[in-house]
């Protein structure tokens, strides 16, 4: 935020000290261009009027003009007018300076660095520049020549002097700004500081409020799932069919309550988990998930493959087996009677690497791939849809300790592919 603000504020100033510097070449243009005409016009005067002066009427028009420049005090404070002619390859200046060799001026070599704007003047020019004066100052001058005299004049004000305020302006506007931002940054945290705390809190508090719920749920959901099975089973040859299917829905519903639970446990325990850092072999890694899932693999009749080049990364691999395994459930789950292809595939860029899981199911809808990923969201596509959002959302958690991010893409043909990036820099 100070950053910004002092940018803003420095590119206002400069562009007011540009303002600044125009005004300033106008002003001096137009001073310049009335005392040169003012001094033409008093030597044609002269040339007129004073034709029996003994000095030649060149001489007269510059007593004159001394004696007017002698009162003259000069443009702010660094601010004068020079006269000049060349003689024998020297810059002569004809009126006494404001700041130093005041009454003698010394000459200026035509081939010098100084004086620049005389030396415009001198050549028959006009215009403005920014450079050396006669005392090797920088300044912002406007130059004429003098036509009738052979001359050249200059009105000039040293750059510093123009800069001044804007600085003055530009260092106080940001003192204040970084007072205001600091008094500002303190109140935030001074305001924001209990919120924030009081938000870890309630946070941890729910935490706990959900383990220990799912906890006290999770063994009356066993018993309840194991009576079911035992009730199903010892009085089969009692119940009527209405009976029987009451028996499965209660069986049915208790193990989704069981499932629900161990993904709530499995949630909180991922996100204050501490990563176990460690070379993985992926190659190991997709074998084990492999035979953990033979069973359902067969009974759904797919087959799972793995990419023929499969690193050691370093990562957690519990974590890593935990994403495979609920990527591979999703897949079993709600990929739809068509599915038959699952694989495990592996990618690198400069900075990751990335693990995917494709499938060839029918796929999720373009306007869900986003949201699929957020806390409880699930896809509406499989009309077998029985989870309850958690398993990617510890998929997210997972990638983000990694240092990396979770997302899907649709297959070609059919099917989605979900990622997980891996930093490298683990």
């Amino acid at each position: 935020m100070t950053a910004v603000v002092l940018t803003v504020e420095a590119i206002t100033i400069i562009i007011l000290y540009q303002t600044a510097i125009n005004q300033q070449k106008l002003r001096l243009i137009d001073t310049i261009d009335s005392q040169a005409r003012l001094i033409e016009a008093a030597a044609r005067f002269n040339k007129k009027y004073n034709t029996s002066f003994p000095f030649g009427i060149k001489e007269a028009t510059l007593q004159q003009l001394t004696n007017a420049h002698s009162t003259y005090r000069g443009l702010g404070q660094t601010g004068e007018f020079t006269l000049s002619k060349k003689e024998n390859d020297q810059i002569i200046f004809l009126l006494s300076h404001r700041h130093y060799d005041l009454d003698h001026p010394k000459p200026v070599p035509w081939d010098s660095h100084l004086a620049e704007p005389m030396r415009q003047a001198l050549s028959g020019k006009s215009g403005t520049i920014i450079g050396l004066d006669y005392r090797g100052e920088k300044v912002l001058a406007a130059y004429e020549p003098v036509a009738e005299l052979d001359l050249g004049i200059v009105a000039k004000i040293d750059l510093a002097e123009v800069r001044e305020p804007f600085l003055h302006a530009g260092l106080l506007s940001a003192a204040i700004a970084v007072i205001i931002i600091s008094i500002g940054v303190n109140l935030f945290f001074k305001i924001t500081n209990p919120i924030l705390k009081n938000l870890e809190e309630t946070s941890e508090q729910v935490k706990r409020f959900a383990y220990t719920m799912a906890h006290d749920l999770k063994n009356p959901t066993i018993a309840l799932c194991g009576l079911t099975s035992r009730l199903r089973a010892n009085y089969n040859h009692i119940l009527d069919e209405k009976g029987k299917n009451s028996c499965d829905q209660i069986l049915k519903s208790s193990r989704q309550l069981a499932t629900l639970i161990d993904n709530i446990n499995t949630y909180i325990l991922t996100q204050n988990q501490q990563l176990k850092l460690e070379k993985v072999q992926l190659t190991d890694l997709a074998q084990d998930i492999k035979e953990e899932f033979s069973a359902p693999l067969t009974q759904q009749q797919v087959e799972l493959t793995a990419s023929a080049i499969l690193p050691a990364i370093k990562a957690d691999r519990l974590a890593l087996l935990r994403v495979l395994r609920n990527l591979i459930q999703n897949a079993l789950k709600y990929g739809g009677e068509h599915l038959d292809t699952i694989e495990v595939r592996y990618a690198k860029s400069d900075k990751f690497h990335i693990l995917s899981v494709k499938d060839n199911g029918i796929g999720i809808p373009a306007g869900e791939q986003e949201k699929i990923f957020a806390f409880l969201e699930q896809g509406t596509n499989s009309p077998k849809l029985e989870g309850f959002g958690f398993g990617l959302a510890i998929v997210q958690e997972i990638a983000e300790q990694h240092g990396g991010r979770a997302w899907c893409e649709p297959g070609k043909r059919a099917g989605v592919e979900f990622f997980i990036s891996i930093s490298k820099e683990l």
